[in-house]
């Protein structure tokens, strides 16, 4: 609880998307160490803790989800970013040769 009030009050990711994943993981986990309990004789009937244990299963896998899914768009972005670059050095450099050999450049 004290890490998810250090992670809202201070702030201390540079990038605010950065900031909120942290903070998600960590209320998620506290949820989940929070259900760990009610798997001891707190919980005495088994379709009560059957179902404590699918919302277990149910938040790991949304917390795997949650961070695969920022992995493969943090992935893609970066991916497009040096694409982009790559053909505007291309283009670039296509330009700079043709100026230096005097080559006009065919209209079409």
């Amino acid at each position: 609880m004290i890490v998810v009030i250090y992670l809202y009050a201070a702030m201390p990711m540079k990038e605010d998307r950065l900031h909120r994943i942290d903070f998600v993981n960590e209320a998620i986990l506290m949820i989940m160490t929070d259900t760990i309990f009610l798997y001891t004789d707190w919980v005495m009937q088994p379709v009560q803790q059957d179902a404590l244990g699918w919302l277990y299963i149910s938040l790991f896998i949304s917390l795997f989800a949650y961070n695969f899914l920022f992995f493969l768009r943090h992935t893609v972005v970066e991916v497009i970013k040096d694409c982009r670059l790559k053909r505007r050095r291309a283009k670039l450099q296509e330009s700079q040769s043709r100026i230096m050999f005097g080559v006009k450049a065919s209209v079409g």
